[in-house]
C-alpha cells in the first residue's frame, strides 16, 4: 500500500507536470529558456554603461548633444542633432555640411553624406557601423584610426532603413547582432538634417527592440520632426505604423532592459541638452 507522503509527492509532481511549473530533477534542457531569457549578452551592460558616462548629456531619446547647427560635444563633430535610440548601440543625427568649419561650398553637397573629418570623429568614438539614410549601395567607405587603445574601422554605407525592405531588415540585423553577439560597438544612422529619415530608423528601431507601440512611434517621430508636406508627412507616418517586429531578431527580457529607455515617448519635445560641467566650455570645443 502507498505511502501518504509518496501519495503526496505524485499528486505535486503532476500537478507540476500539468500548470507547467518546475520540478526537482526536471532535465536542464527543459529548463534553459527561462534561463537564458533572464541573462543579458555578455559585455553588453559594460560596454553600454561606457557609452552612457561617454555621452552623459543623452539621458533621453529627446536629448541631444550637437545642436542645429553641428555646436556642440567635440568628438562627434561634423554631425548635427545627436541623439541616442538604444543606449550604447544606435545613435541618429544629421550631417553637417553647412555650418562652422564644416561648411561646403557646394549647395547640393552640403545635402551629401558625411564629411571624412566627420567619419573620422566616430571612427575614434568607437562606432562600428554609420549609415547615410538618403544614400545608395555605391556608397561604401572603410575608415581606419588609431584610438586611446588600440585601433578601431569604421564601415560607413549608404543604407535606407526607413523604407521597407532588405535595407530596413539588414539595419535591424545589424542592431541585433551588435546588442548580442561579441561586438557591441555602436552604430550611427544619418539623414540631412537627423529629422525625418533617420527618425523613421529610430522608431523602427525601437518597435523592434523595445516593443512600443505603433502610435507611440509615431508621437515619438513627430516630436523630433518638423511635419514635412503632403503625401510625404502620411507616407512617413505609415511607413512606422505599418512596420511589423521581426520574431527572429527580438531581444530578450535582460538585454532589452539594458538598452531601451524606460520613460514616456508621448508628449516629450526634443532639446538641445549638455551636461552642467561642460556648460562653462565654449561651444565648438566641449567635450564630455
Amino acid at each position: 500500500m502507498m505511502k501518504p507522503a509518496e501519495r503526496a509527492f505524485l499528486i505535486c509532481a503532476a500537478f507540476a507536470l500539468i500548470s507547467g511549473a518546475a520540478v526537482v530533477g526536471l532535465p536542464l534542457a527543459a529548463r534553459a529558456p527561462a534561463q537564458e531569457a533572464a541573462t543579458a549578452s555578455p559585455g553588453l551592460s559594460t560596454s553600454v554603461d561606457a557609452y552612457s558616462r561617454r555621452y552623459a548629456g543623452l539621458s533621453t531619446p529627446f536629448d541631444s548633444i550637437m545642436d542645429d547647427r553641428g555646436t556642440g560635444f567635440a568628438g562627434v563633430a561634423g554631425t548635427r542633432n545627436f541623439r541616442v535610440v538604444l543606449r550604447g548601440i544606435l545613435y541618429r543625427g544629421g550631417a553637417n555640411n553647412a555650418y562652422g568649419d564644416f561648411r561646403l561650398a557646394d549647395q547640393k553637397r552640403r545635402q551629401g553624406p558625411l564629411q571624412a573629418r566627420a567619419l573620422q570623429n566616430l571612427c575614434k568614438e568607437g562606432f562600428a557601423d554609420a549609415f547615410f539614410a538618403y544614400g545608395n549601395r555605391a556608397l561604401h567607405e572603410t575608415v581606419n584610426c588609431a584610438r586611446d587603445r588600440g585601433s578601431n574601422v569604421l564601415s560607413y554605407r549608404g543604407l535606407r532603413p526607413q523604407s521597407p525592405g532588405s535595407d530596413r531588415r539588414e539595419f535591424l540585423r545589424i542592431l541585433h547582432d551588435q546588442i548580442t553577439g561579441p561586438d557591441h560597438r555602436p552604430v550611427f544612422v544619418h539623414c540631412w538634417n537627423g529629422y525625418h529619415a533617420s527618425g523613421i530608423a529610430a522608431a523602427v528601431a525601437l518597435r523592434q527592440f523595445c516593443g512600443i507601440s505603433a502610435e507611440d512611434a509615431v508621437a515619438y517621430w513627430k516630436s523630433e520632426a518638423p511635419s514635412l508636406p503632403e503625401p510625404a508627412q502620411t507616407k512617413s507616418i505609415d511607413q512606422i505604423r505599418n512596420f511589423s517586429p521581426i520574431p527572429e531578431l527580438t531581444l530578450t527580457p535582460a538585454d532589452q532592459k539594458i538598452v531601451c529607455y524606460g520613460g514616456a515617448l508621448v508628449g516629450q519635445k526634443a532639446v538641445y541638452r549638455l551636461p552642467k560641467a561642460a556648460s562653462a566650455t565654449p561651444a565648438r570645443t566641449r567635450s564630455l
